[in-house]
């Protein structure tokens, strides 16, 4: 277990430009004529900007399920949003489990539902602890070790 600051692209530039678009007023039609990408596209990536921003606040607004928070929700709470968005650039081991690039949101969403939410927590557990939660399996485990190695951490044998 090593703790170490690595630099990592939890959103592309796009994807940032896009959300932060749209939390600050920018209208659905609009960004999709600006960004070239349709609406639901538009949508999905600013819910998936707020969750990982701050995903306490974004399933505190959240309630039925399979539905996105509504935009205006999402507005109310920009700021933070877009502020949260910035500490997920510099990787430590306080740093939550949204920024471990190319883990399954399956895995992740196990994770966080197990109390891990960041990835201090997750080094306490061993590799069979993480494949006991539902919906961690074998593939999601190994790609969590790789992406924990490539920020220099390591979970326990």
């Amino acid at each position: 277990m090593k703790c170490k600051k690595a630099k990592t692209e939890v959103f592309s530039k796009l994807e940032k430009k896009i959300a932060i678009s749209l939390l600050t007023g920018m209208s659905f039609p609009n960004c999709s004529a600006i960004f070239k990408i349709n609406k639901f596209k538009c949508n999905a990536i600013v819910s998936t900007f707020c969750m990982k921003s701050n995903r306490l606040l974004y399933d505190k607004l959240w309630h039925p399920p399979f539905e996105p928070v509504p935009i205006t929700k999402l507005r109310e709470y920009s700021l933070i949003f877009i502020d949260d968005s910035r500490k997920l650039e510099d990787v430590t081991i306080e740093s939550p489990i949204w920024v471990l690039a190319d883990v399954p949101t399956m895995t992740l969403n196990a994770l966080w539902n197990n109390k891990n939410h960041t990835i201090k927590d997750v080094l306490n557990n061993s590799r069979r602890d993480l494949l006991r939660f539902r919906c961690v399996g074998i593939v999601g485990l190994e790609k969590l070790i790789i992406s924990l190695h490539k920020n220099g951490f390591a979970i326990k044998k």
